[in-house]
């Protein structure tokens, strides 16, 4: 039995795999002798994925992709026929941790990641290719918006349990609080776990001391200003007193990374609260490709360009933890909420704008 993938529909002689997904038509044959392991790590070592180096363009950035998925799926497949081949190969934990990493970040198949590992996390499964599982699981469930906080909590802790020194424990934690955590209370000492554990050296320490810093800040009012790109007006926070004013970044494209601005719209249109943007990145488009972009969306709240870097590091100067996210001033010009998760964003507005709230 072997694994074979199809850029066409599946042919009626073949039944479609477990594990498979349609994107990358994976069925079993029956027809043709199981290659051998050798010959399947060959063909896994030779799919080299492309860098991205021919501009910004939209045809160079589509070709881009496609090439990228194209790769993350034959190695996919590749992982899941050495696994079918001889499931105990000391190479077969490696090669599904890609399979599974390709799934959740290029594939778009989070959700089927989630529930492809459940068999995996059996305690009969040798433990190498458990400890990957339970990780693919944790990486998952940080990408699906379907899951809460506890259980996303629990897919890490799992995993760090049976992979304590693993940094990926640091890393996924640290995102946890970036994007998740609602509680800020309960988000400082998880933080503080993250750097008795795995200290500063990882990335995910690193993140986890920027997060203090940034709970530092809640609560207190500090100057700043920008500038509306498109007009020139300047944006100030003494300007914005008597009213809470939510602030939005997005560091690349609005292409692909239109999040955080599409949920301000969401919050303006609900709560009214006033809005302001922040493009933390130059555009490769160039000013006038972003004002096109920005009028075809209907975005008319003030916004900002300002390049994170050494000689203008605002984002530094509010100690955020994140370039992709939301910041809320009340009326006061406090900051009294940092983070990228819009449910808990949307709660922290209805603190300051109860009158706002819609009627159910």
């Amino acid at each position: 039995m072997v694994l074979a993938m199809h850029s066409s529909a599946p042919s009626e002689s073949g039944a479609q795999q477990e594990f498979g997904w349609p994107d990358t038509r994976i069925e079993v044959r029956q027809d043709v002798t199981p290659r051998s392991p050798e010959v399947i790590l060959r063909d896994f070592a030779a799919v080299v994925l492309p860098s991205f180096s021919d501009g910004n363009s939209p045809e160079a950035r589509a070709a881009f992709e496609a090439a990228v998925r194209e790769g993350c799926a034959l190695q996919a497949a590749l992982a899941l026929e050495l696994w079918t081949v001889q499931p105990e190969h000391v190479e077969v934990p490696r090669l599904m941790n890609v399979r599974w990493m390709g799934l959740c970040n290029v594939l778009d198949r989070a959700i089927d990641v989630d529930r492809e590992v459940a068999p995996f996390l059996l305690a009969d499964t040798p433990r190498p290719l458990r400890r990957q599982a339970h990780w693919a699981r944790a990486h998952a469930r940080l990408a699906l918006d379907s899951f809460e906080g506890r259980p996303r909590r629990k897919a890490i802790q799992a995993a760090i349990a049976l992979d304590p020194q693993n940094e990926r424990g640091a890393r996924y934690l640290a995102e946890y609080v970036v994007h998740h955590a609602s509680d800020m209370d309960g988000a400082r000492t998880l933080c503080e776990r993250i750097l008795d554990r795995y200290g500063e050296a990882c990335a995910g320490g690193r993140v986890a001391r920027r997060c203090l810093r940034a709970f530092e800040s809640l609560g207190s009012a500090f100057p700043w200003e920008l500038s509306d790109f498109r007009t020139g007006a300047p944006i100030r926070s003494e300007n914005e007193l008597g009213r809470p004013v939510l602030v939005h970044t997005w560091s690349g494209d609005l292409e692909q990374n239109a999040v955080t601005l599409e949920g301000a719209r969401q919050l303006q249109t609900r709560y009214g609260i006033e809005c302001i943007g922040v493009a933390t990145f130059a555009p490769g488009a160039g000013e006038a490709a972003l004002e096109a972009e920005l009028e075809s969306r209907g975005v008319d709240w003030p916004i900002a360009i300002d390049v994170v870097d050494a000689a203008r590091p605002w984002i530094t100067n509010w100690r955020a933890p994140m370039a992709d996210g939301y910041f809320l001033f009340d009326g006061e010009g406090a900051l009294i909420a940092i983070g990228s998760d819009l449910r808990v964003m949307r709660a922290n507005v209805e603190r300051v704008m109860p009158s706002r709230i819609p009627q159910r």
